[in-house]
């Protein structure tokens, strides 16, 4: 039985993986601005503006391909204002990376933490891609699993 080519992805979870980004991109001006709770009104502002930046600069190098730089900016922007575009984004390039086990914990983090703030749409697609990495973080746990049996 043959092995899927490193670093690709199937073309559902693909196909899942542009959804989301394109409705992380959309969702970030609504969405930032939800996620902290209330400070001075100028360093809250500051605050937004930088995580903005961080997120359109992660934007920039995911669109060129550089996945690692694109998720040091959106946990940038994650650190500054938690929020679903950030926290999709993230979750799209730890998929894009391979490093799948990482990805569903973004995911399910979506679900959780950001439950009452998804569209149906983006509520649907992230179950989608949850239920698509689940089977392959159990194969990969499995294989590593060093216990006995």
């Amino acid at each position: 039985m043959g092995r899927p080519a490193r670093g690709g992805c199937g073309r559902m979870l693909c196909a899942l993986v542009a959804l989301l980004v394109a409705m992380a991109v959309v969702g970030l001006q609504g969405n930032l601005a939800l996620a902290q709770p209330a400070e001075e009104p100028a360093a809250e502002d500051d605050k937004l503006e930088q995580a903005k930046h961080l997120f359109q600069q992660g934007n920039a190098m995911r669109k060129a391909g550089d996945y690692e730089r694109a998720l040091d900016y959106y946990r940038r922007s994650q650190a500054l204002v938690p929020a679903v575009p950030n926290t999709i984004n993230a979750a799209v390039c730890l998929s894009n990376l391979g490093r799948i086990v990482e990805a569903l914990e973004h995911y399910e983090q979506l679900l959780t933490e950001f439950g009452d703030k998804l569209t149906d749409e983006q509520r649907q697609t992230i179950e989608t891609a949850v239920r698509t990495l689940q089977p392959k973080v159990s194969r990969l746990v499995g294989r590593r699993c060093a216990c006995p049996t």
